[in-house]
């Protein structure tokens, strides 16, 4: 953190900055003509939301709460998201249009970029909401190129003066980062209520129409089921608890309670999936690994009687439903995605000293490899595991 520090009050630092600013004043100045906002009744808004799919999950309350804070029969949501999460943006089912972009190719071809923008420019939108987890250059370009009268998002971290220095252009609105400090479906149910204080017709208008996520149709209903299911990746694998703790916790579990393991995962996760199921070949236990869709992988937590997870999407897939759901986690974003408000079906085993969770990866212990897993998720044993494991299953 110190060094983050010294980096950001270099003379480099500011010379990049200057260069970033630039630029995207330049992306911006390239564009056509801001469309004219005509005298339409409601709102057109558009939305950027990239990250993952647990993202996703944690954001849908509060795009539920901005579909229903408008008259539905007179405005317009278009979500711009990234083809890895257009699956659950269809599967949340709450804006009108999903437009799919590609960041990386945003970010490396100028082209693209510019036909993109483009398109975001000709919309006219009467609201723009940057939605992403963290500030990004796209993400300020978006609310630049979107020209509309009102434009929210978060204000850059302490850290990020360089970014601070441009959402004074970009943003009307910015609510402080909060990152760290809230959960972050907090975070986001902030985000969207300063846009209905800002947005939301005070008078006269059609009434809203209730119209809930599509994710509230995933209950949890295996009270009787035997199936234990095992998601032991994560976005990355300073995130992942050891494929053998995985193994022996869930060979414990399903040999005294008669369960039957079921490991899932994405395609990129099938090397993980086979080491687990090879340790687990004396229990019968059945790898799908890239075998399942998302709304698949929903229904198969649902029908659980135990889910064990790392920090991941089934987690929050798990919290969301209402199955008994067991997480190993690191202390890195801790209050930002594990520490969800406290329900009887969801458990998270994680280090008894949390004095420097929430460390954002800047791990105070010596670290290594970059890749390793660090000691706040590494001193996590199958035995407090199992304790908790036990007690969901009561």
């Amino acid at each position: 953190m110190q060094l983050r520090k010294r980096l950001k009050s270099s003379p480099l630092y500011h010379l990049e900055c200057l260069r970033r600013t630039l630029r995207i004043l330049a992306m911006n100045a390239a564009l056509p003509r801001p469309a004219r906002h005509a005298n339409r009744p409601g709102r057109k808004i558009g939305l950027v939301k990239r990250g993952g799919i647990g993202d996703w999950i944690l954001f849908s309350p509060a795009l539920e709460a901005l579909r229903n804070g408008f008259p539905a029969q007179d405005t317009e949501i278009v979500v711009y998201t990234e083809a890895r999460t257009v699956e659950i943006a269809g599967m949340i089912d709450l804006a009108d249009r999903i437009v799919v972009f590609d960041h990386h190719a945003v970010r490396k071809r100028a082209r693209v970029r510019h036909e993109l923008l483009s398109d975001v420019r000709h919309e006219a939108f009467d609201v723009w909401i940057d939605a992403d987890i963290s500030r990004t250059r796209i993400g300020d370009a978006f609310a630049l190129a979107s020209a509309a009268p009102i434009r929210i998002g978060y204000a850059a971290s302490a850290l990020e003066r360089c970014h601070a220095r441009i959402e004074r252009r970009a943003y009307t609105d910015l609510l402080p980062d909060e990152t760290g400090k809230v959960h972050m479906s907090v975070r986001f149910d902030r985000l969207i209520r300063r846009t209905l204080e800002r947005a939301a017709p005070t008078a006269g208008g059609g009434m809203p129409i209730m119209r809930p996520s599509g994710l509230r149709a995933y209950a949890w209903h295996g009270r009787e089921s035997r199936t234990l299911v095992i998601a032991p990746a994560a976005s990355a694998s300073p995130r992942i608890w050891p494929a053998e703790r995985f193994a022996e916790l869930a060979a414990s579990l399903a040999r005294d309670h008669g369960l039957r393991p079921v490991i899932v995962g994405g395609p990129a996760d099938a090397k993980l999936g086979n080491r687990i199921a090879s340790m687990l070949a004396g229990v019968d236990a059945q790898n799908l690994t890239g075998r399942h869709t998302l709304a698949g992988l929903f229904d198969l937590i649902g029908s659980a009687r135990l889910l064990l997870a790392s920090e991941s999407a089934p987690m929050h897939i798990g919290r969301l439903t209402g199955t008994p759901t067991l997480a190993m986690v690191s202390g890195a974003d801790f209050t930002s995605y594990s520490a969800y408000p406290p329900a009887p079906h969801f458990a998270v085993a994680s280090h008894p000293d949390r004095s420097c969770f929430d460390c954002r990866w800047h791990c105070v212990h010596r670290v290594p490899d970059p890749e390793a897993i660090r000691r706040c998720l590494d001193e996590v044993s199958v035995e407090q595991a199992r304790t908790l494991a036990e007690r969901l299953l009561r």
